[in-house]
């Protein structure tokens, strides 16, 4: 099996020893616990180039970075402005020379259509020679392969694989802008998007509903700041248990409940018990007659001045809490 993973932010091509050896380690580890003869083959994907070919300075980011804050207010994002940097910590705070960089080179993806077009080529390139069952892209990497899986004719190229993307930055609002304001699946044989509620670093939840999307909920959190690290992310229970078991060619458990067959009737309570590979978890599952709701947001209207910005974007976000 090969495993063609794309990484962040941070320029981290110019220290792979800092990093790839426990990346290629841990994610051997978390595919062969349910394979043991599984051969798995990690190989790095290289761009960080295409970026130093029109470097941002530390005080362009900042620049930059007020850009994106537009690109948020004008789709009507809710999230707290500060929560670019995160929660537990105010815009403009502890803004350290590291973060200026990464927002920086976000900026520069989003800014550079030539640098985009250039990203997708080289991709391309690097996944037709690795040929890899699974592409797994964390923070930066996630934009950047999620902007080639749409774009045809390249976008075939992900097909027949699994997609897995941590720390994913698609979410946020200016991203969006990137994406004709909305976000849709890619043609991957499944893609799992690993979340962590207490990432801070530009990573916000968002839902996709196709029958090859699902988020998993890998929670943790880290001393310090940022809640960002890519091993976490991979040797998290959840994503052993619910993905790296999948793709190493066993099942997926699947939790059971029986169904009341008339509507009138209150749900039944029934209780299962799902096997997840390294304990028992009993649940109770309730069961209940399916509902529909039909939401409509309009923002083009005839008159120029009647138009709105904010609809389209306010019926996903309330698709998203109804389900």
């Amino acid at each position: 099996m090969r495993v063609l993973a794309v990484h962040g932010l941070g320029h981290q091509e110019k220290n792979p020893t800092s990093w790839q050896p426990l990346w290629e380690k841990t994610l051997q580890d978390v595919l062969q616990k349910w394979n043991e003869s599984l051969g798995v083959e990690v190989r790095f994907a290289e761009y960080d180039d295409l970026f130093g070919d029109t470097p941002m300075t530390v005080g362009g980011t900042l620049g930059g970075f007020g850009r994106l804050l537009w690109d948020e207010v004008r789709y009507s994002v809710t999230d707290r402005i500060s929560g670019l940097f995160g929660r537990r910590r105010a815009f403009g705070e502890e803004v350290g020379e590291a973060a200026k960089w990464k927002i920086g080179m976000v900026t520069q993806f989003a800014e550079d259509e030539k640098l985009r077009e250039r990203l997708r080529e080289t991709l391309t390139k690097q996944i037709k020679a690795v040929e890899p069952d699974v592409v797994f892209a964390h923070s930066l990497g996630t934009l950047v392969t999620y902007d080639l899986f749409l774009h045809p004719p390249q976008n075939r190229i992900i097909r027949d694989r699994y997609f897995i993307t941590c720390g994913c930055q698609i979410g946020r609002a200016a991203m969006r802008s990137l994406f004709g304001g909305r976000l849709e699946t890619v043609a991957a044989r499944e893609w799992y998007n690993l979340y962590n509620q207490n990432d801070d670093v530009l990573v916000v939840p968002f839902t996709i509903y196709a029958n090859n999307f699902q988020t998993i909920e890998t929670t943790f959190e880290l001393a310090g700041v940022g809640d960002h690290d890519a091993v976490e992310y991979i040797s998290h229970g959840n994503a052993r248990s619910k993905v790296w078991r999948e793709i190493a060619g066993l099942p997926r458990p699947r939790v059971l409940a029986q169904q009341s067959a008339d509507a009138k009737t209150k749900p039944k309570r029934v209780t299962v018990t799902e096997d997840v590979g390294e304990k028992q978890v009993t649940a109770s599952v309730a069961t209940r007659t399916p509902r529909r709701a039909f939401l409509v947001g309009i923002n083009d209207y005839p008159n120029p001045d009647d138009r709105l910005e904010g609809c389209v974007n306010d019926v996903f976000k309330m698709s998203a809490a109804l389900q």
